[in-house]
């Protein structure tokens, strides 16, 4: 209705969400897309992190062990300390360490969301808050869903795609047998992208789908202790 659209533009000013179209003249060159892949985004944060020179994808599973997380962690703290942007799916578990360890070394991390923008930061209240001040430089929430949607597969399958899409490499930290991680990394090689999964773990649960990944798709090994 018009009162709930003028509500969620109002919050939108509120909070400092804004809106971009696939037809903008002025997008970042890695998501301009076909209008049928996605007709808005939502953003919240700093929209010129996807304007970065080197984006990369680090993903894996919800239910990952200590190791996994620590490495994911690790990995993008190290990018970081490159000049890196890190782009993941804010999902818990490697994704969320990913983003975590980036911010913790002061650089910049990219959430693809599987649900709307509001819906996400009424369940993750620190994220406003993250964004706020110089924070705001470093992190960028990104959805194609409607601002009040609640998650939903198709839009966790479109949201895989679009980071194995948008980002330079994609890293797959730990994978399960099946799920989402496995979308993205077939996105990435459908892509052209590099896709490297990571092994050496100790733990036999540690990526437990890694080596099935790696057979099926052809993904480089990256050793967990280089």
């Amino acid at each position: 209705s018009l009162d709930e659209t003028m509500e969620t533009l109002e919050t939108f000013a509120s909070i400092g969400i804004e809106t971009v179209y696939a037809d903008d003249d002025d997008l970042p060159g890695r998501i301009a897309a076909p209008l049928s892949d996605w007709s808005f985004l939502t953003v919240f944060g700093n929209f010129d992190l996807l304007d970065s020179d080197r984006v990369v994808a680090i993903v894996g599973r919800r239910q990952a062990t200590e190791e996994g997380l620590a490495f994911a962690h690790n990995l993008a703290a190290e990018f970081a300390s490159r000049g890196a942007v890190t782009l993941s799916g804010m999902a818990q578990g490697i994704d969320r360490a990913a983003h975590l360890g980036s911010l913790s070394e002061g650089g910049g991390t990219v959430g693809l969301l599987p649900m709307g923008i509001l819906e996400f930061l009424r369940e993750n209240r620190q994220f406003p808050r993250a964004a706020e001040g110089e924070e705001k430089a470093r992190l960028l929430l990104v959805s194609g869903a409607a601002p009040n949607e609640e998650w939903s597969t198709p839009e966790a399958m479109r949201r895989n795609r679009l980071i194995a899409n948008w980002s330079e490499a994609v890293v797959v930290v730990e994978a399960g047998d099946k799920g989402g991680t496995w979308k993205t990394a077939r996105d990435a090689k459908k892509a052209g992208k590099p896709l490297w999964v990571v092994e050496g773990f100790t733990s036999d649960q540690s990526g437990v789908g890694n080596k099935a990944l790696r057979t099926e798709l052809g993904g480089v090994a990256l050793n967990v202790n280089l």
